[in-house]
């Protein structure tokens, strides 16, 4: 039972809303302003990658003003996360079950 437990993968999803500034005909970035106790900032940027509007590239990269803090320690950070729309989305999972709960 408890090797299904740790092979259990967890689905989720979070609603958000970006407030984007247009930088040129393709790219536009967010106007990041630090929050929370660590003052995160998380860089927004949305690609346009053909001119049909179909393709698009979402990077996202969290960085810590403050993080000097124990609390602030468990962020990861200065990673970029990178989202394509589409063509091919494949992830390979290490799955034996699947947990659609939301907590």
């Amino acid at each position: 039972m408890r090797e299904i437990i740790a092979k259990t993968c967890h689905i989720s999803t979070n609603a958000f809303e970006v407030l984007f500034t247009r930088m040129n005909k393709k790219k536009w970035i967010n106007q990041p302003r630090p929050s929370g106790i660590c003052n995160v900032v998380t860089a927004v940027i949305l690609e346009r990658q053909d001119d049909t509007g179909v393709m698009w590239t979402y990077t996202q990269t969290r960085v810590a003003v403050d993080d000097d803090a124990a609390v602030c320690k468990g962020f990861e950070l200065n990673k970029p996360l990178t989202f394509t729309s589409g063509g091919s989305s494949a992830v390979v999972l290490d799955c034996s079950g699947i947990d659609t709960s939301v907590f």
